[in-house]
């Protein structure tokens, strides 16, 4: 059963479920650029490019990669000032918990810990399904 009424569904949703222009453009900014670098970064190695045109693919490569960083600090200090978009009212408490677990195991302990051997602890009670 709905927390809120039928009426105002549709008032909340608009609230609840989008990131702000600036996010969504930095976002895919940053796929995108990163995307090229592969791109680039494989044509370079695979020999098809005469060697002339090397060193300028190199520095492209570095180009598109300092890009990439300078605004991968952007979209850090953009959600800093402006936050995700809340969950919405409707969801239980223990749905926003599982939520918040999965975003936690998926972007930030999966990769560093599993990489580093050293986060056996934190995945086994992550994966624990009585730890909500």
């Amino acid at each position: 059963m709905s927390a809120i009424p039928q009426s105002d569904a549709h008032d909340w949703r608009a609230a609840y479920t989008r990131y702000t222009t600036g996010a969504i453009l930095l976002h895919w900014a940053i796929a995108l650029l990163i995307l090229a670098n592969i791109a680039g970064g494989l044509l370079m190695t695979s020999g098809l490019l005469p060697e002339t045109s090397s060193f300028g693919m190199y520095q492209w490569h570095k180009t598109i990669g300092l890009l990439v960083l300078a605004l991968t600090v952007a979209r850090i200090l953009w959600r800093i000032a402006n936050p995700p978009p809340a969950h919405a009212p409707t969801m239980a408490r223990g749905e926003k918990l599982a939520a918040g677990r999965r975003l936690v195991t998926r972007y930030n302990c999966q990769g560093c810990h599993l990489i580093e051997e050293v986060g056996h602890a934190i995945k086994e009670a992550l994966l624990d399904e009585n730890n909500l």
